[in-house]
């Protein structure tokens, strides 16, 4: 959907480990139900981040907070 693509699934990455799955799991129960589509969450910590995503340039960043 970000780059103009239909596709029955979105396919979210978030990186942290701070992440609240329980709360997760509700918002995109209530997400799917609004876009009429199926959500594929990958929750990595930071050391798995550049294994498993790499250079690849299809990520659509949506956002991003740095250690201070």
């Amino acid at each position: 959907m970000a780059m103009g693509l239909e596709a029955p699934t979105l396919e979210l990455v978030l990186i942290g480990t701070t992440i609240d799955k329980k709360f997760l799991q509700i918002c995109i129960k209530k997400v799917e139900k609004l876009v009429h589509r199926n959500i594929h969450c990958l929750l990595l910590d930071e050391e798995q981040e550049k294994p498993y995503l790499g250079s690849s340039r299809e990520l659509f960043l949506i956002w991003e907070q740095r250690k201070s």
